[in-house]
């Protein structure tokens, strides 16, 4: 069995070299919509292996750049994927692209090479959203608050994913001052049955209105869910309900347009 286990991972080992020398990987994008308007905002744009490979699934991915200390590498080159894949939409939508503290440790090299990729692609950086992923705690990360100004000055947003789980509580809330949080969908699974959920969420949503915070919801799955989320003020939506992620932006299902269009003309006074 240890043999197995061997063999397994000396052969990721050396397919993750490989993808990451023929930068084979994927970006897919998922629509994020404006709950007050049912128009897409923005895309997150995600990061795949080959099809056919067993690295193909994110978390798996991921976990091998982990272990081969990597994950400041593939973070670069996802980015710089989906800044030049997402050209065609840039003027019209933000990219939301995730982003995990530990790639700010190299920020000289994080920096020169997002810009560069910008400058080279004459992508205005308002457009651009960093997505400050869960994977590792940013009290590792040496003058963070120093360098999220830094990107900032550039006119760059910053968002918080996975607030709920993980790293992402109050204290992180605190300390990156997002633009943008996103919540887990760990907390509003099935929240149109669950008072506890909506009291949670509501109380999310108030107090980073007050904070001029915009909240995004993520794992967005069914109507019931879209429009209680809605009712609570929830400022974005994202999910499988919305739209799966696809190869390239598209835009949302004729069923979502269909419950956002009769919910808003219902609730003419939604916020905007």
């Amino acid at each position: 069995m240890d043999k197995l286990l061997k063999y397994k991972t000396r052969h990721l080992n050396m397919e993750f070299s490989q993808i990451l020398e023929t930068e084979a990987i994927n970006m897919v994008f998922q629509p994020i919509v404006h709950l007050g308007t049912g128009k897409i905002l923005g895309y997150e744009a995600l990061c795949r292996g080959p099809i056919q490979s067993p690295l193909h699934f994110p978390d798996l991915l991921f976990e091998m750049a982990k272990h081969n200390n990597q994950v400041s590498t593939l973070d670069e080159l996802a980015r710089k994927k989906a800044i030049e894949k997402f050209l065609p939409y840039g003027e019209n939508y933000k990219l939301f692209i995730n982003m995990t503290p530990i790639s700010l440790n190299g920020y000289d090299f994080f920096a020169s090479s997002t810009f560069k990729c910008l400058e080279d692609n004459k992508v205005n950086p308002e457009n651009i959203v960093l997505e400050i992923t869960e994977q590792a705690p940013i009290d590792k990360v040496e003058n963070f608050e120093a360098i999220l100004n830094d990107i900032r000055s550039l006119g760059i947003k910053i968002a918080l994913d996975d607030v709920g789980s993980g790293y992402s509580g109050l204290k992180t809330i605190l300390k990156v001052m997002p633009d943008y949080i996103k919540i887990d969908m760990d907390l509003t699974r099935n929240i149109h049955k669950d008072n506890m959920r909506r009291n949670l969420v509501k109380g999310l949503i108030n107090m980073c209105r007050d904070c001029n915070m915009k909240i995004i919801v993520e794992g967005i799955e069914c109507k019931e869910e879209l429009e209680t989320l809605m009712d609570l003020g929830a400022y974005g939506g994202q999910g499988y309900f919305l739209q799966k992620p696809v190869d390239s932006p598209e835009d949302i299902s004729t069923e979502c347009k269909e419950v956002l269009k009769n919910y808003l003309n219902e609730k003419t006074d939604y916020r905007e």
